[in-house]
Order: C-alpha cells, then structure tokens, then sequence
C-alpha cells in the first residue's frame, strides 16, 4: 500500500518565505518613508515662501500709497530697520519688526503681524532717489527698497526676498 504523503510545506521553505517577505518589507517601509518626509518638506517650503511673498506682497501695497505734501512724503520714520509714514486717507502706518516676527501696525491700534518667521536683522530698507542712488530728503525720494529674509524654524529653509518700490505719489508743489 503507498503510504501518503501529507500535503504542507516544509521548515525550509517557510524560512525562505518569511526572509522574502521580510526584505520586500523593509524596502517597501524604507520607499514610505522616504515619501512621506518629501511630502512634509515640500508643503513646509511651500508655507515658508507663502509667507515671505504675502508679507512682501502687503508691505508693497501699503508703501505704493504713502502721501505727498509740500515738504515731500509725510514719512516720520525713514531708518534702515523701520518704516512709519501717513497714507493719502490719513492712516499712520508702521512697520516694525521684533526677533522673528514682522509687524504692520495702524493709527488707532491696529497691528497685525505678517510674519513670525522672519530672520533676526533680516529686515532692511533703503530710500532710493530718481537715479537710484541712497537719498534721505523725502523730497527727492521716488523709491523703497525692502529686503527681508524668512526661516522656516522646522526646516531651516530661508527664502531671501527683496522688492524695490515706486512711490507712485510723487508731485512737485507749487
């Protein structure tokens, strides 16, 4: 009578199975992760350089509108790390920063800060006159020049960005 033989697998090949299985897991874990640390870095970047370009975006917009009156731009404040100057509707608008933060401050109160990323002593700005040499008689003043660097603190990414604005209000008074 032929004996039967028992249908199973042996130690050897579940051995082999298990090493297989083992080295398909560890490469597919290793190619998981390696996505998933480009996904954080890549959205990190992209917040870093959204906010470097809406803080630049916004100093822009309210520069564009200092005023002009017979003793040339209404500016109380013109240093190399601070801006305070009246708008054409009356508003005293002030920008400031202080350690990483970036602020934009308003005539009654009002400050919003644009930033909490910035470099320390990244904030500079520059009054440029016609030719674009340095000028501080607001007179002559026809541009400022803004630069600013954002870290982000996760990564340690920075984004180095500067903007040279037209002071579109410029008229000579009688």
């Amino acid at each position: 009578m032929a004996r039967l033989r028992s249908r199973g697998f042996t130690l050897v090949e579940l051995i082999v199975v298990i090493v297989i299985m083992g080295a398909l897991a560890a490469v597919g874990s290793n190619m998981i992760a390696d996505t998933m640390q480009t996904a954080y870095i890549t959205t990190n970047n992209h917040s870093s350089g959204s906010q470097a370009r809406y803080a630049m975006e916004r100093l822009t917009r309210e520069i564009r509108e200092v005023a002009f009156g017979t003793g040339g731009y209404t500016i109380s404040t013109m240093t190399a790390t601070g801006f305070s100057f009246t708008k054409e509707d009356g508003t005293v608008v002030t920008i400031s920063s202080s350690g990483t933060n970036l602020s934009l401050g308003y005539s009654g109160g009002a400050t919003s800060v644009l930033t909490d990323q910035l470099s320390s002593g990244t904030l500079a700005f520059a009054y440029l006159d016609q030719l674009g040499g340095a000028t501080t008689d607001k007179e002559d003043l026809r541009f400022v020049q803004i630069t600013m660097t954002i870290a982000d603190q996760k990564t340690g990414k920075t984004e180095s960005l500067r903007n040279r604005v037209f002071l579109r209000n410029a008229q000579k008074w009688p």
